[in-house]
């Protein structure tokens, strides 16, 4: 084989990029996502919880798992209003007999743990997050972004 002749390679034809739907950037994302329906659970002070529902669901991924068919009647902690639900569960289960004795003191141990927790967390809901108050979208008023309500 002589130095001036190249060897002749098999040419591969090159790969077509796959076409990607575009994707909504800035002001648009942030309004889809404002737009998204919202989880349904009520807490037992009235608020909503706001968080953008599962697809297709009414609840968001923690209280999707929290009202999955093995959950009890325990009340999420979320609040102290929530805390002081349970321990009143607690003590009519005992009453009832409902309740086993070891069970009870799991559930009021995990309460008395959550109280300090909760001294820091609870706030007052403004009337917008009361049962019944839908959140608005601001977003078209204030050039796309969304307010922050609190």
């Amino acid at each position: 084989m002589s130095p001036s002749a190249a060897p002749v390679l098999a040419t591969v034809p090159k790969p077509q990029p796959i076409p990607v739907p575009a994707r909504p950037v800035g002001a648009e994302r942030v309004n889809s996502a404002n737009a998204a329906p919202r989880c349904r659970h009520q807490k037992v002070n009235g608020v909503r919880c706001g968080s953008p529902a599962v697809h297709h669901r009414k609840y968001c991924y923690y209280h999707e798992k929290f009202y999955s068919p093995n959950a009890n009647d325990i009340p999420c902690l979320e609040d102290a209003n929530s805390v002081a639900y349970m321990i009143n569960c607690v003590v009519r289960g005992i009453n009832s007999g409902y309740m086993d004795l070891r069970a009870a003191t799991s559930l009021l141990y995990a309460a008395q743990n959550m109280i300090p927790l909760l001294k820091q967390l609870y706030l007052e809901p403004s009337q917008d997050e009361l049962a019944g108050a839908e959140p608005e979208n601001d977003a078209a008023e204030n050039g796309g972004a969304e307010i922050p309500r609190g």
